[in-house]
């Protein structure tokens, strides 16, 4: 099952209660959005066209039942459930022939909620989950000359979340604000809100931030296009300086840790950027960094690791030297007896035989 709900309550704390309550993952269900009145609602429904709805049943600006009965002549109507603290049966019995699947009680009783919402997936557990598409999304916004410049401000605001500057972001914001003007009514507005969203979603997921799934706005009917934006502005500030915050801690280098990651992989192809990129840092953070705590270079180190070990390999374990250079991940049998000789003062050949030499000396 994989379904999609939306939940439209003018009682924020009913609406918290519905998303503790439901056991969304575990029906594969996901809940997309939120509305607190029935005429917002009803614009977000007929855009995001949800396979479930949870709705009260008296709300300002149109009622649940009202509601109810506009989504029905809907081309693929969703499921829709009421939730009342209202034990009337004429309010029963008018939601039934709205075509409501169930009208629940409040206060909302955990199982039940969950046995409704188990009936409302199977029911559309055949059907896939209508999201809405970008060709209908252009339909809707036919016209609007604005369109254009929004998707280069939203490519532009996704590369500034890289900034961490978050005063740049800001006025990019008010731009786009600007740029659609007054030209720009709640369809519009819930159309801006999903796509900078999914931008700011991906973001957080590259980055490894917590609360990708947890952006979400309450949509009214009495929301404009710059609320919504201040809103999704501060979600884009809020994740560029989390960001910024851990790549500077990752900055913080341990250059002990550096170190010992180098000893145990000098056998391979290990270079500057390589390992600042497994710490997270620049190569030239890197390269300060360990000048400064080692006293020696990056280079010279990682040399003095594959040099060691080639005098073990060639003395301790007699192992031909085309094996040695190759093992320790030199360019070429030149360049490894190069550095041999500069390390050690002596050629491999000439260090392997003062080594026998001194065993023989030992043994006498």
């Amino acid at each position: 099952m994989n379904c999609t709900a939306v939940i439209i309550d003018d009682e924020p704390c009913v609406r918290d209660v519905v998303k503790a309550l439901g056991h969304w993952s575990e029906l594969g269900i996901a809940v997309v959005g939120e509305a607190e009145d029935g005429a917002a609602g009803l614009e977000l429904v007929m855009q995001l066209k949800p396979d479930i709805v949870i709705s009260d049943v008296k709300m300002p600006r149109m009622s649940g039942l009202e509601l109810a009965s506009r989504l029905q002549s809907a081309p693929c109507p969703p499921q829709v459930m009421i939730v009342s603290g209202y034990d009337d049966y004429d309010l029963v019995r008018q939601a039934l022939k709205c075509g409501v699947t169930d009208y629940l009680l409040k206060p909302i009783k955990e199982s039940e909620l969950n046995e409704q919402l188990t009936a409302c997936a199977r029911a559309v557990s055949q059907r896939s989950a209508d999201a809405l598409k970008p060709s209908e999304w252009q339909a809707i916004l036919e016209g609007k000359p604005w369109l254009v410049r929004f998707r280069s401000f939203q490519y532009e605001l996704g590369e500034l979340l890289r900034s961490a500057d978050k005063k740049v972001i800001q006025e990019r914001f008010a731009a786009l604000k600007a740029g659609i003007g007054g030209d720009a009514g709640l369809p519009e507005t819930i159309y801006c809100y999903y796509s900078l969203v999914a931008v700011l979603q991906g973001f957080m997921q590259e980055n490894g931030l917590e609360g990708g799934g947890e952006l979400s706005y309450v949509f009214g009917s009495g929301d404009d296009m710059d609320g919504v934006l201040n809103r999704v502005c501060e979600w884009f500030c809020e994740a560029s300086d989390e960001a910024a915050r851990r790549l500077r801690q990752r900055g913080r280098l341990d250059i002990g840790q550096v170190r010992q990651y180098i000893s145990e992989n000098y056998d391979k192809n290990l270079s500057l950027q390589s390992v600042a990129d497994h710490f997270y840092v620049s190569r030239e953070y890197l390269s300060r960094s360990f000048k400064a705590e080692y006293k020696g270079s990056f280079s010279e180190y990682l040399l003095s690791c594959r040099m060691e070990r080639a005098k073990v390999l060639l003395v301790e374990y007699n192992l031909p030297i085309k094996e040695v250079w190759r093992m320790l991940r030199f360019v070429d049998q030149t360049h490894f007896y190069k550095c041999f000789k500069r390390y050690f003062g002596m050629t491999p050949g000439e260090i392997r035989a003062a080594s026998k030499t001194d065993n023989k000396t030992g043994q006498a």
